[in-house]
């Protein structure tokens, strides 16, 4: 129906439809928006790239702005991220730091700073609109917790490497490899 009043509306040939002042902007426009004014071109282009899919993989690109500012989306799209790095192909040891989930929120509150900054989202609309919580709308970090100690061999065989090093009078390369396991 939505479709049917669109096309009656502005027509087929019509590829994109100016927004009228003051309407909410999808959480896409909004992205792609502060990521040709803030990442395009720099170095963490590609890295922003990625935390944007897992975004957009909890949130549907057509979602407006002020729709996902609930509590219930914050705390699925942490168990969500969570979820989704740990059982990620290449993650080994099945892990995932807040450190991982704060940066995908990192960019969710750069989204938002943009919306309001442009108009296309008001302030009064965002998660928690408390003037302490103004640095970060409501999306908070994570607090952070130690890292998991990831260890590619196991100490008997950190050992045995050593030993054998040793044992083939190579005392530099034993002695480097203790140091850099430390």
């Amino acid at each position: 129906v939505l479709a049917l009043k669109h096309i009656a509306t502005h027509g087929i040939e019509t590829p994109n439809v100016a927004r009228r002042n003051g309407a909410v902007a999808t959480l896409k426009e909004v992205y792609d928006a502060t990521f040709e004014k803030q990442w395009k071109g720099m170095a963490q282009e590609r890295g922003v790239g990625i935390l944007a899919n897992d975004i957009f993989a909890f949130f549907p690109k057509s979602t407006d702005m002020h729709e996902m500012q609930t509590h219930e989306n914050y705390d699925n799209f942490v168990a969500f991220c969570k979820k989704r790095v740990t059982e990620r192909k290449m993650n080994n040891l099945g892990t995932c730091t807040t450190n991982t989930i704060n940066r995908r929120l990192g960019v969710i509150r750069c989204c938002i700073a943009h919306a309001i900054k442009y108009g296309m989202m008001n302030a009064s609309k965002v998660l928690n609109p408390d003037a302490r919580e103004s640095a970060n709308y409501g999306w908070k970090n994570l607090p952070l917790q130690k890292i998991k100690d990831k260890h590619a061999l196991t100490v008997e065989e950190e050992h045995e490497v050593y030993n054998a090093a040793k044992a083939n009078g190579d005392d530099v390369f034993a002695d480097a490899f203790y140091w850099l396991i430390d």
